[in-house]
């Protein structure tokens, strides 16, 4: 440890026993480049504000997003509805025209409480394992979970993909 932490290390045990708090002498050339910044640089926040209003907000991902999610749950919907066995099942665990998809924290509760292991739980979850390492961990549920709409421009999801 170098001196000067030494020294504040000291200094800052003192003051939790009750001596007075000494202030710096000078403020470093570093520390007064942070309060410039930390203070806020009128400047730059100005600037900031007028790129802000002046910026073009577009919806196009947040369409195409809102479409998907329609789509899918119209899937689902519309295969209960007309029994065509398209997509079956929920957003945990289905089927999509025969090939199980099964969310890994859910298969993994059903393997334990039936205490063996099933076949098409295997499939399902080295599915959507694959696809999970390939397109990354929350891309399922960031533009398929309704749970994930309940703002537009936030996209956080609450399950465990």
């Amino acid at each position: 440890m170098n001196p000067f932490l030494k020294r504040r290390f000291v200094d800052q045990i003192a003051v939790m026993f009750g001596r007075e708090a000494k202030k710096p002498a000078a403020i470093s050339e570093p520390a007064q480049k942070i309060h410039f910044y930390k203070r806020g640089n009128r400047d730059l926040i100005a600037e900031k504000l007028h790129a802000r209003a002046h910026a073009v907000h577009s919806n196009k991902w947040r369409n195409r997003r809102w479409t998907v999610l329609l789509v899918v749950n119209l899937f689902f919907t519309l295969s209960f509805w007309l029994d065509i066995q398209i997509l079956e099942g929920a957003l945990t665990a289905s089927r999509f025209v025969g090939f199980h998809l099964i969310d890994l924290n859910s298969a993994l509760q059903v393997m334990l409480a039936h205490k063996h292991i099933i076949n098409n739980l295997v499939i399902g979850t080295g599915t959507v394992f694959v696809l999970w390492l390939l397109l990354g961990g929350r891309t399922f549920c960031s533009w398929v979970c309704p749970t994930t709409c309940w703002r537009s421009g936030r996209r956080r999801s609450t399950s465990g993909w």
